[in-house]
Formats: structure tokens, sequence, C-alpha cells
């Protein structure tokens, strides 16, 4: 797994309680590397690496956690490293998480027990992002889309990882770690209360309150 931390968020004027959440993973780990994505440079980026489709499903997002969310899985299929939502805190060093992993993430613990995508980290090229980027393009393409959970969001993931897990060999599981949420927890504050949450930036005001 590369030492890279990826984060996005849609503006490039971000708040300052959000950079400082930024700022504590290489903080944490400081022989990591940290790429930030916003709108514009995401766009930029899906077409110069996947092409004009991916690009365009990016934008045909209703959110900006759908953008988020849409943006990380093809990220990391295609670079690999560790994509941190911007919400959450790194306490700890992530190394013992990560050595001898192809692929680590952590199972919620509340309502859907999904997995979780606001801490995804992998090597490059995993098959189960692979079908979770062309569930979420034909659902981004489509005239009628869910809620972001579904499109591109946990449940999506879920799915895939899932059917993956059903035909996975062996080696590919000994290098697949999936954390329970209080291990999450013991390095990661996740979902930190920021400002902006009490505002309708907050994503699930954007999508209403089905959500």
């Amino acid at each position: 797994i590369p030492k890279r931390f990826v984060f996005f968020w849609d503006e490039t004027n971000r708040p300052p309680s959000i950079d400082r959440l930024i700022r504590s993973w290489p903080a944490a780990n400081p022989d990591y590397a940290v790429e930030i994505f916003d709108d514009v440079t995401a766009k930029a980026w899906l077409e110069q690496e996947f092409g004009a489709r991916h690009a365009r499903a990016f934008s045909r997002a209703q959110n900006a956690a759908m953008k988020s969310d849409f943006f990380r899985l093809c990220y990391l299929f295609r670079s690999g490293g560790i994509y941190a939502d911007c919400d959450d805190r790194c306490r700890a060093p992530l190394d013992d998480w990560l050595e001898g992993r192809d692929a680590v993430l952590y199972q919620e613990n509340h309502i859907s027990f999904a997995v979780a995508n606001n801490f995804m980290a992998c090597a490059p090229a995993q098959p189960w992002l692979g079908d979770a980027i062309e569930h979420a393009l034909l659902a981004l393409e489509a005239p009628v889309r869910s809620f972001t959970f579904y499109v591109t969001g946990p449940g999506l993931l879920t799915m895939c990882f899932a059917q993956w897990l059903l035909k996975a060999d062996e080696t590919s599981l000994l290098k697949t770690r999936l954390l329970r949420a209080s291990e999450y927890a013991g390095k990661v504050s996740p979902h930190v209360h920021v400002p902006y949450k009490a505002t309708a930036r907050h994503w699930v005001r954007q999508e209403g309150a089905g959500a």
C-alpha cells in the first residue's frame, strides 16, 4: 500500500477546522506523502487517468459527498494509497495496520454494519474497487438515482467487497484486513463534529431528510 494520504474537498478554500484535521494524518505518520484534490483537480485527474466518461460521471454527482465517493474509488483503483475523509482525525501511526497487506478497511458498527468508505487503504487494482467503479458509473449515468449511500457510498462498497470475498483465494484474503470499528477508533477519531456540518453544505442536508 503506497504511503500516501489522499483527501478530497470540493472547494479550493477549505475551512480551518478541516485543514487541522487533514494535517493530523501526516503529523502522526510523517513519512507519508499528502495529496489534496478539489472539484477542478479531481475532474482533471479523472479525465487524464480514465477518460471523458468518468469525468462526466463525476460532474453528474448530485452532491459533494457523491463526487468524493466516486473519486476515491477511481483514485485508489489506479494509484493506491490511503483515502481518508476530511472530518476524521488521525491520532496514531498506521504502519502496523498496513504492513504485509494489500487492503485495509473497517466495518461500521451502527445501522447497516456496512464496510465504511471514510477510510480506505489499498494497493492499486483491487478487483472489488473495479467492480464498484463500474456500478457507480451506471448509477451516475441513470436519469433517476438512489441515495448516495447506495450509488457511490458504503452500500455500494459493501456489496462489491462481499461479492469479492465469496470468490477470493486464500492468498488474497490473508492480505486483506477488515478492522472492527473499535480498532479504527483506537487510532482515528471518525466523523468529528466540525462547524460546516451545521450548514447547508453538509451532504445530508443537500440530499434531504430521506438520507
